[in-house]
């Protein structure tokens, strides 16, 4: 008996320390951290080698998922000097649409489009909070140029230096076009010339919005970025997919849940992940024929008489959808948990079916 219970409380030791193990690899959205290399990119909305030096970062926490659209990808790289931050996104979207078809499809609300959003707490607050406080501010940018500004942020902030607020047509390209804005944006196409993603190349003076900032080594900055992913090909209304880098929705008026942008050493530079793509193995091996006739059986058919389970539970709510962008308060997010990280269930699973096993096997041996 004592055998057994010593391997019981082993095995119930191994399951706390596996459980702690895997614990330990999930990172809270507060433990995200990008680093900003030195430098001064050319803001055009293209890829120059200058950020070949910097840390490359993804946005891969879903926060909205219709189960039905093809899964865009994105990542950003960020750099700084004694003036501005500069942040690019580069974005593959294999449903996107154009510019027409989003003003159709979408009317005025960003955040059903294909649009990248940003958020910074520049004091680095790392307070809890349930709306954006000052200096906090939260804006998005269309996939198409046009954008939305939540705070009342001064237009020189990330719009254009040359304005003091958000003009009425700061969403006319033709009348405000892009070589007057702060950002440049580029796209991918296809070999039928479909638009399947874009590159978007931004610079924001936050001095503007927080003069206490010294953009020097060392310096934190509360972060979080969006994307917004709408499928044209399903002709649809609203957003399709949602993605954060933190993997908090709520990071654009928490400040607690926010990221970090750490402003790296000027001699700092980053290597860029060499991006792999795996192929299928191809085997030349002939299939196996067999030549046995089938088994056939001529036992009737097990029937069951039982009824149908029903359910009468009503459908879940739809909580992913955000109010229409208004130049003076937030979107609503979901308040739903994020969804649990894979491979915690299937290694409690495992041990404790060994410890079954062990006890099984002390058990038979003492009889």
């Amino acid at each position: 008996m004592k055998k057994l219970l010593a391997v019981l409380i082993s095995a119930v030791m191994l399951v706390a320390a596996l459980t702690v193990a895997v614990s330990a690899e999930e990172k809270l959205p507060s433990e995200y951290e990008a680093q900003a290399v030195y430098g001064t990119p050319t803001i055009d909305g293209e890829v120059d080698n200058i950020w070949d030096n910097a840390q490359l970062n993804r946005i891969e926490n879903f926060f909205a998922d219709d189960g039905i659209t093809e899964h865009p990808q994105a990542k950003f790289r960020i750099m700084y000097d004694e003036f501005y931050l500069y942040i690019l996104v580069e974005v593959n979207d294999p449903t996107m649409g154009d510019l027409d078809w989003e003003k159709l499809s979408t009317g005025g609300n960003l955040w059903k489009r294909d649009a990248v959003s940003f958020t910074f707490a520049p004091d680095y607050n790392r307070d809890i909070t349930d709306k954006q406080e000052a200096p906090a501010f939260w804006y998005i940018i269309g996939a198409y140029g046009t954008t939305a500004n939540w705070n009342g942020v001064p237009a020189g902030v990330f719009l254009s230096e040359e304005l003091e607020f958000v003009p009425a047509e700061a969403n006319d390209l033709e009348k405000f076009p892009h070589d007057k804005r702060m950002y440049a944006i580029t796209y991918k196409t296809d070999a039928s010339g479909y638009n399947v993603g874009y590159t978007m190349e931004c610079k924001i003076n936050l001095k503007l919005r927080y003069d206490a900032l010294k953009l020097e080594p060392g310096t934190k900055i509360g972060f979080d970025i969006y994307l917004n992913d709408n499928n044209n090909i399903l002709l649809s209304a609203t957003r399709n997919i949602g993605l954060t880098w933190t993997g908090d929705v709520n990071s654009y008026k928490n400040n607690s849940v926010k990221g970090t942008i750490l402003l790296a050493d000027k001699n700092v530079a980053f290597e860029q992940p060499v991006e792999t793509v795996t192929e299928a193995p191809v085997t030349t091996e002939a299939p196996v024929v067999t030549t046995e006739a089938p088994v056939v059986t001529t036992e009737a058919p097990v029937v069951t008489t039982e009824a149908p389970v029903v359910t009468t539970a009503a459908p879940a709510d739809d909580t992913t959808a955000a109010p229409a962008d208004v130049t003076t308060a937030a979107p609503a997010v979901t308040t739903e948990a994020p969804a649990e990280k894979k491979g915690r269930g299937s290694s409690t699973a495992s041990v404790m079916a060994a410890v079954a096993v062990l006890g099984c096997a002390v058990v038979f041996k003492k009889h």
